[in-house]
């Protein structure tokens, strides 16, 4: 019904002009409900999450439902959720946060040489991948920002306060090759921005570890959740 009144209306006023319609409308375009956006989007009609359910949502997801403008919301009911949904919950984001820097870890410090010293050449540049992805996830959540849509990511990472020149260090181990004079330079730069970040981790008090161990800032991390259940969750249960 609402996609039909739509169609009816005219198809420019006032200088602007509607969106052409597939015959079954689409998520992005015409008319939708706010409960049936945010069931699509988060599961919920009314955009209240559990723990659970916070942690197994993707952040794309929740960029689209909390951004983009708001032209007219008189009751302030999409405007209440959105504030809602501004960010996870601290103890959501250290979740989320030590599963990341335990990739970084894994993937980054130690399957990328070990990959090499097994002249697995693919495996290595997947180590590599596995790598920035989680690194990318750890940026935006200390940045207290919701990771958008992969094919936005970099672009979003350029116009983080923090450590948004990482960019351009995981553009360099993206886009080069692996042989053993590049490989030695790839392995220095993984190393830096974990400094980078657990410097970070410092900044905000996120982490008691002292060292230069990923895998020990994730556990560190994940010791300070709040909430038992989870704290108690596998370590890896929001990525």
């Amino acid at each position: 019904m609402l996609e039909r009144a739509y169609a009816a209306l005219p198809k420019e006023f006032m200088g602007f002009r509607r969106a052409a319609l597939s015959p079954v409308g689409g998520p992005r375009h015409g008319v939708i409900r706010i409960a049936d956006f945010l069931t699509e989007k988060t599961g919920r009609a009314d955009g209240a999450l559990t723990a659970r359910e916070w942690l197994s949502l993707p952040g794309e997801a929740l960029a689209e439902v909390t951004n983009g403008d708001i032209f007219v919301d008189n009751e302030g009911s999409i405007t209440r959720i959105r504030e809602a949904l501004a960010f996870y919950p601290e103890d959501v984001r250290r979740k989320k946060l030590a599963g990341a820097l335990l990739l970084m870890a894994q993937a980054g410090q130690y399957n990328y040489l070990r990959c090499l010293k097994h002249t697995e050449m693919a495996a290595a540049q997947l180590a590599v991948h596995e790598f920035a992805r989680s690194t990318i996830s750890a940026i935006f959540l200390l940045n207290r920002r919701y990771e958008p849509y992969y094919k936005w990511s970099f672009r979003a990472l350029r116009e983080l306060p923090k450590l948004s020149l990482t960019a351009e260090l995981l553009e360099y181990l993206l886009t080069t090759d692996n042989e053993p004079e590049t490989a030695e330079e790839k392995y220095k730069v993984i190393e830096g921005i974990a400094a980078d970040v657990i410097d970070e981790l410092m900044a905000q008090s996120l982490t008691e570890a002292i060292c230069g161990d990923l895998e020990k800032h994730a556990y560190s991390v994940n010791d300070g959740i709040g909430d038992g259940e989870i704290r108690n969750l596998h370590i890896l249960a929001g990525v």
